[in-house]
């Protein structure tokens, strides 16, 4: 009797489970995770540290020449957009405040921490030597963070003159530096341009500029007549940042600059928001070995707001710049100067924008 009701009951449970609806396990939805913030674009970053040029005998000649090149590959990269390249005078002070020489950058470790002083992310290092016939010089691209290095190799026969080696030593630099640069830092913050940096900070804005810019060259003999080489880089950085550009003749701009003529004059409307007043000089410095000269440079820029006439920003710089003649070092010297200048009077006046996604640059 009571096993029949034990399987009565049973089969009443298995009757009344066969039509209870089958419970499902509910699980909350997966919360969405963070985007990842976007690396912030960086300025390619470079530091050249020196060379030596061991196939010079003359223990004095080799080490001026070490320098000249040094001074050379800094001026022809600082040229290019994608880079921005420490100042020589910048180098050379803190290796005296760290009580080092040429030849204490042998050691890597000493290299690196004068590239994270500097700030740079990349760092320069090259030699020279004779084998048999052939001059061989290696330039060594390193990055400070990882310590990695690629090689930049320049083979020429060994009776090739000075100016020859070092002008095929900064040819082949501008042709492979950033493509090597990028192989040794291809996981990190995209990298932008100078050009693309300055377009962060005008952001949206399409303003319109005004340039009178006057520049010479200074020497005893008769004058060497320079290219507008302040205007020129003057339009290259705000035109290539999608900025309006107009720029006032020779003769216009130095009346400008003399104060003899206003910039309204040639703006009667003021359809312009800027006007940017420039005036420059360079001189010749000294002859080094062979053909090669160097001249120094000062440029000194204002900025005015063209509708309200204030003064906006203002300043000066001094650089100097090594070449095959003294037309083309002078020239060097005033765009680097300008330049420079430029880039740092942007600072000032258009602050880095609100990063969104954590994206800006500091040029």
């Amino acid at each position: 009797m009571a096993s029949g009701m034990i399987a009565l009951a049973l089969a009443t449970l298995l009757c009344c489970s066969a039509v209870l609806p089958a419970q499902t396990a509910t699980t909350e939805p997966a919360a969405p995770k963070p985007a990842a913030a976007k690396p912030r674009p960086v300025l390619r970053t470079v530091a050249v540290l020196g060379y030596e040029v061991k196939w010079i005998d003359d223990p004095a000649e080799r080490k001026e020449l070490g320098e000249v090149l040094s001074t050379i590959v800094s001026d022809r990269l600082s040229a290019m957009d994608d880079l921005v390249i420490v100042e020589r005078v910048e180098i050379e002070k803190l290796l005296a405040e760290q009580q080092l020489n040429l030849s204490g950058l042998v050691d890597e470790r000493n290299r690196v921490k004068i590239g994270k002083l500097l700030g740079a992310r990349f760092l320069l290092w090259g030699r020279g030597f004779k084998v048999g016939e052939q001059i061989y010089i290696t330039t060594k691209a390193i990055n400070v963070e990882t310590g990695q290095f690629k090689g930049i190799i320049v083979q020429l026969p060994a009776g090739s003159g000075i100016a020859e080696v070092f002008t095929a030593v900064c040819d082949e630099l501008v042709k492979k530096l950033p493509a090597t640069l990028k192989a040794l830092a291809p996981d990190e913050a995209p990298e932008i341009s100078v050009i693309d940096a300055l377009k962060l900070r005008f952001g949206d804005a399409k303003t319109s500029w005004l340039i009178a810019a006057h520049e010479e060259h200074r020497q005893v003999q008769p004058v060497v007549v320079v290219d507008p080489a302040v205007r020129n880089e003057l339009e290259h950085l705000l035109s290539g940042a999608g900025q309006h550009v107009k720029s006032l003749n020779k003769g216009d701009a130095r009346a400008v600059v003399d104060g003899e003529k206003t910039m309204r004059a040639f703006d009667p409307d003021v359809k312009c928001d800027y006007y940017l007043l420039a005036e420059g000089f360079s001189e010749f410095g000294r002859r080094l070995s062979g053909d090669l000269v160097v001249c120094t440079a000062r440029v000194e820029v204002k900025v005015v707001d063209a509708k309200a006439g204030n003064v906006l920003a203002a300043g000066s710089i001094d650089r100097r710049a090594t070449d095959l003649s003294e037309h083309l070092a002078g020239k060097q010297a005033l765009r680097k100067a300008a330049r420079h200048l430029f880039l740092d009077l942007s600072r000032k006046l258009f602050p880095e924008p609100a990063a969104k996604d954590n994206a800006g640059a500091n040029p």
